[in-house]
């Protein structure tokens, strides 16, 4: 009975546009297996919005709580198609306190490592706050090599919205062929930053275009070790351990966001 006064609680607050008050009733009352359609907007909307941080109460962390709910509840179900589904979304935003955990105890390398594992879910989540965080991330690491491309696919993205695009087919996906970062991905409804905020992102890709130290190519190799590195801590913390060879920064900082919540 109470499920189902939090579920009309909750979709009332989803109709105002109050979507981390709807993630915070799910958290604390519970959520129902027929209702993955409102779990799965609440998600995306969420995911959509500015990160604010991770802190107790904050929108990430009762989206976070209600996810793992839902999961829990799927698995009891035996749906497993939607089992799949919503552990790959609480994974996404698991890498996503990871990420605002890594930089608010400034960690670069750990945080440029989960800003990119996070390219992977691009259907999923906004590509273009996807791109300009993975890239001001490798940037704030001095790689700006991987800065330069990701930045550049980030305003490739804005104009593509600018010209009311829906899909990312009409881009040009070359530095991105053969890799994981999916070439097909819905492109967002409206621009994740400012006009200035984007200008003065150009003005950074410009000054690295004429920088003669600065490779403007994919460094796949590195790539695929930070994607091949994220895989291992996920399996790692799922079954309680380290993984052989895992980057003992990234495993801990995974492992504390999971354990929040878990």
């Amino acid at each position: 009975m109470l499920v189902k006064y939090a579920t009309l609680h909750g979709a009332a607050l989803i109709q105002q546009g109050a979507f981390p008050a709807a993630a915070a009733v799910f958290a604390k009352h519970g959520t129902a297996p027929q209702n993955v359609g409102m779990y799965r907007r609440l998600a995306k909307e969420i995911l959509s919005a500015e990160d604010d941080g991770d802190a107790k109460g904050g929108s990430l962390m009762q989206l976070r709580m209600m996810l793992h709910r839902v999961v829990v509840g799927l698995r009891q179900s035996g749906n497993d198609a939607d089992t799949a589904e919503f552990e790959r979304l609480l994974w996404i935003v698991q890498l996503t306190a990871a990420k605002a955990l890594a930089i608010s105890q400034g960690r670069s390398d750990a945080t440029r490592k989960v800003s990119v594992a996070l390219l992977r879910y691009i259907r999923e989540t906004p590509a273009d706050k996807a791109f300009y965080e993975a890239g001001m991330a490798c940037k704030a690491h001095q790689d700006l090599n991987m800065a330069f491309v990701f930045l550049n696919r980030f305003l490739d993205i804005c104009e593509a919205i600018e010209d009311h695009d829906t899909s990312s087919t009409t881009l040009d996906n070359s530095d991105f062929a053969e890799t994981e970062i999916p070439f097909d991905f819905p492109l967002p409804d409206k621009q994740f930053l400012s006009d200035g905020d984007r200008e003065k992102v150009r003005d950074f890709v410009l000054e690295l275009s004429m920088n003669d130290k600065v490779q403007q190519a994919l460094n796949r190799s590195e790539l695929e070790a930070v994607f091949k590195e994220a895989d291992g801590v996920r399996e790692a913390v799922l079954r309680g351990g380290r993984a052989p060879g895992s980057n003992l920064e990234l495993y801990e900082i995974v492992r504390e966001a999971v354990n929040q919540v878990s």
